[in-house]
């Protein structure tokens, strides 16, 4: 029966099939009168019938759904999980993300870009952009939101300052560091070896730290005198337990 009485209050509760196929059941409980609880199964029946899905009524907040999001999302590259947190924690955790995400719309997001834009570059504003695209479509596909907020979005940001100059250390330069890894106490014998190659190898390959420790024989082919390089060491703190 999709209606029923526990207790005191009434409750609506029924099997259905989305537009996927997949199997579900709709529960919702607290009705004060049968006659509410009657309302609300015809109401959910109706958004089936229209949609093919009955979309989840759960309030959650944009904070809620980053942190899902952030531990279930497996596709994203290490470096560009951390560079979208940095977005997240940095512009959006003290801003919107206590706002509950089915009520987000283009004007609140409007708003917020463009308050952004007027302290920060528009290459910051571009990637919080993208960060809020992840974090609405997995909204979306998750059925946490009936629509997405905007299909695009106007963003600014104030200009960039002038690009520093990239600094490149001199050939004396390396060679002090070279020497000061062989001459000093602090790094054991054994390892001072191991930390000349690094260094030689990123200042005559360009390669950076993460790929050069990232290395094993097998990338090495002495023969075509080739390093292949298709991955790189990062340092994991959540994982590890450290803050």
């Amino acid at each position: 029966m999709a209606i029923s009485k526990r207790g005191d209050v009434w409750q609506v509760s029924f099997r259905y099939k989305d537009r996927y196929g997949r199997h579900k059941r709709y529960r919702k409980s607290g009705f004060k009168r049968q006659k509410d609880a009657a309302n609300h199964e015809t109401k959910m029946k109706n958004e089936l019938l229209d949609t093919g899905i009955i979309y989840q009524r759960k309030k959650m907040t944009i904070n809620d759904v980053w942190d899902e999001f952030s531990k279930n999302d497996h596709t994203l590259a290490i470096s560009t999980k951390e560079n979208y947190e940095m977005y997240f924690n940095r512009h959006i955790r003290n801003s919107i993300r206590q706002t509950y995400i089915d009520t987000v719309d283009y004007k609140l997001m409007q708003d917020f870009f463009a308050d952004l834009g007027r302290n920060n570059p528009k290459s910051t504003c571009d990637g919080v952009y993208r960060v809020c695209n992840k974090l609405f479509k997995y909204a979306y596909n998750l059925e946490y939101i009936q629509r997405l907020p905007y299909t695009s979005m106007v963003i600014k940001g104030r200009p960039r300052a002038k690009k520093r100059k990239e600094h490149i250390i001199s050939h004396e330069q390396y060679q002090e560091i070279c020497d000061f890894i062989r001459n000093s106490y602090r790094i054991h014998t054994p390892r001072r070896r191991s930390a000349l190659i690094a260094v030689e190898l990123g200042y005559y390959t360009g390669m950076r730290i993460g790929e050069i420790l990232a290395l094993d024989k097998d990338d090495l082919d002495f023969n075509l005198m080739q390093i292949n390089v298709d991955k790189s060491l990062a340092y994991l703190p959540w994982i590890l337990g450290h803050s």
